[in-house]
This record gives structure tokens, sequence and C-alpha cells, in this order.
């Protein structure tokens, strides 16, 4: 009788968590959705459009919330460190902290929610407080060692006649000053929302032109050129990355310096994350090209994923060519498959064709993709054709 009655408390706590986690097929694939809040709905700037956000997602299946909260060193968050005026006018106005309150009404409603936070890139934000407490040094350089301080107006001609270049200022992770800044804004909103369910971690990688350059022994515009990091490479190795020769040997050198500069930084989270809430899933935003993300970011999130650093990466497959999407997701699934590797739609550049938008989405299902994140909800709030297909994957999964 005792064993019977422990059965059957079995599968009543499997079909319960089921459900709680739910909101998937029998595939176990689901939905999520990247938040911005600073796009046209600025969602957390308004408690009743974070109560709006949860309902929708729970009406469409959505599992995963990934919550922008820290962009360009300011703060949506109660914050000591970055510029928390974002967080303060919405206490301000509405007597609200917008993560505590986005946390609490996604549990209600049994839905994740992680803090999105842009790393290395703090926008064009020349008042970030960073820059003010480190100074412009922190900011990295290019291969003829021109900051980008400099660059506001993009590449100098003629070479803007032949790279372009998404201007903004990114942070020299192979400085440790900066490693050390970085660290103490994931403590402390570690420490003061420690009912986050994970941390995202997105721009976490150096920037890179295009046409890009494919590594140091190619020719081309390349970041990483960071004062701190160059004079510390050179005291490691002998070589100044700027005026050594350049050998594949020494090029090969340069370039592991800097991807190991940026998997520092990733460590240094993740030791920090698991050490105070082992709950806590960590997770970045991979650029979809695995060569390019390796080579020209040295944002080897493959390693990240052998190594065990991050739980997944959401990978950004942003295309309206479906036959490339489909290449990217074979790929990228090889890497981690479906635990481990979590695919991202871009809706914003659908929202004319949301034909194209199920498309993709019933790729990544048959191709095994586990979940699928899109970007963002911004992009579909207003948008009734995706809205409709997002309404129609729900509805086919019930049935599944």
């Amino acid at each position: 009788m005792k064993k019977n009655f422990v059965f059957f408390l079995l599968i009543f706590w499997a079909f319960s968590y089921a459900s709680i986690a739910g909101q998937t097929n029998e595939n176990n694939v689901s939905l999520s959705l990247w938040v911005p809040c600073e796009s046209s709905n600025r969602t957390l700037d308004d408690p009743s459009k974070i109560s709006d956000l949860i309902k929708y997602s729970k009406n469409n299946g959505i599992r995963r919330i990934y919550l922008q909260v820290y962009r360009g060193n300011r703060s949506w968050y109660k914050s000591k460190i970055a510029d928390s005026t974002p967080f303060e006018n919405c206490q301000k106005i509405h007597n609200v902290d917008p993560l505590k309150y986005s946390i609490k009404k996604a549990h209600e409603n049994n839905i994740e929610l992680h803090a999105w936070i842009n790393v290395l890139r703090i926008a064009r934000n020349t008042n970030a407080p960073i820059l003010e407490e480190l100074g412009e040094n922190i900011i990295t350089r290019d291969n003829k060692g021109r900051s980008l301080m400099s660059m506001k107006a993009g590449l100098p001609e003629p070479e803007n006649k032949y790279y372009h270049l998404d201007y903004a200022l990114w942070l020299e992770p192979g400085d440790p000053v900066v490693q050390t800044y970085i660290y103490r804004i994931v403590k402390e909103m570690l420490d003061n929302y420690p009912e986050i369910d994970g941390l995202h971690l997105d721009f976490i990688r150096y920037p890179f032109c295009n046409p890009y350059s494919a590594g140091s022994y190619s020719h081309g515009i390349s970041f990483g050129y960071g004062t701190e990091s160059t004079e510390a490479f050179h005291k490691a190795t002998g070589l100044d990355p700027i005026a050594m020769k350049l050998t594949r040997k020494n090029g090969q050198a340069w370039d592991d310096w800097r991807r190991g500069s940026v998997t520092a930084v990733v460590k240094k989270i993740s030791r920090l994350c698991k050490g105070i809430n082992r709950n806590c899933k960590l997770s970045v935003a991979a650029l979809p090209w695995g060569t390019r993300a390796y080579l020209s970011a040295f944002q080897d999130w493959q390693g990240w994923l052998e190594e065990g650093i991050i739980d997944f990466a959401v990978v950004m497959n942003y295309t309206i060519d479906l036959k490339l999407f489909r290449h990217i997701t074979k790929a990228s699934m090889a890497f981690g498959g479906q635990e481990k590797i979590h695919m991202g739609i871009g809706a914003y550049m659908l929202s004319d064709d949301p034909a194209l938008f199920s498309e993709q989405i019933s790729e990544a299902f048959d191709l095994k993709a586990r979940e699928i994140t899109i970007f963002s909800y911004d992009s579909i709030l207003n948008n009734q054709g995706i809205r409709n297909e997002i309404r129609k994957t729900r509805k086919k999964e019930k049935t599944d």
C-alpha cells in the first residue's frame, strides 16, 4: 500500500511539475522573450506595463523572460555603482522597484525572470559613471591604437569608405579595473535580488567592423588594443601587439590573449553567480556565426559551454533568409544540443512577413531546439500578424 502511495505521489508530482514548467509540448519545446528597457514600449518605466508583459507571457506560453535591467552603465534596479536614474524615476513616480516587481509578478505566474545586462558595451553614454570613476583609458582601442572615444563620427576617411563600424563605447575586458567593476555590478545585483532565476550576459565580446577581420593575421580593423591589456601582453610575452611582426604564431598568441580576456570576465561572473545562488542560471546572447564569434569578436561561447562556464547560450539567429536560419540552427545545435542551445529569432526583421516568422519557429522546432527566444517583446507588441503566429504556435503545442 505504501509503495502504491509513493508511486502515485511521484506521478502527481511529475504532472504538476510539467504544468508549472509548462507551456511546452511533448518535446519540451518552449518560448521565451527578450524585453528591452529602452525600446518603444519602455516596459520597466511603469508597473502597469510590467503587468501587461506578464499577462501576455502567461497567455501565450512564454516560460522565460530576459528583462534588460542594465544598459549603457544605467540601471533599472537599485544600485550604488551604476547610474540608477531609471530606477529612481520609477520609484519616485510609482513607488515601485521595477526589477523586484517584475520578479514577483513573473513568479506568481510560474514564469522565470532572468536579468539581462549589457556587459562591455556602454552605448554612447559619455557621462557613464564608470568613465568618471575609472577614466577614458578603459575604453578599448583598435589595431592602430585609436580609442573608440575618438570615433564619435565613425571611422575616419578613407577607412569609412571600406569598413562599417556600428559605433558605441566598448570597455576593454583585458583591463583589470574593468573586470573588477563588472564584478561589483553583478555582485550588487545578485546580493540585492536573490530571487532572480538567471543572469543573461549580452555584448560579452569585442566590437568588430564589417567586413570583419578574421583574426590578427588577416588585414582589417580589429579591437582589443586597450592600454592596460597590451601592456600586460607585452610583459607576459615580450611582444607589442601593434608593433610586432605579424607572424602566424604572434597573431595566434595575441588573439588567444584577447579571447582569454573576455573568457576571464565570464569566468568571474560564473563563479560569483554560482557562489551566491547555485540555482541562478548563467546564459549569454551569442553571435550566430561560430567562427566569426571566435575569430573576430573573441566570444568563445562554444568553449564556455564545453567547459561548463555558462549554463546555456541563446543564439541570435536573426535573418530573413530561411535557408541561412536553418544552417545556423543546425551548426549551433551541434555545440550543446537541446539543453544548452536556445534559438533566438529576430521578430523585428520579420514584422512584414509573419509567415516567415512562423516558418523559422517551425524550422527550429524540427531541428530539436528546446527553446525559442523572440527578439523582442516591443517589436511584437503592436504587430497583430506576429502575435497571431505566436498564438498558433501555442495552440499547436497544446495539441501535439
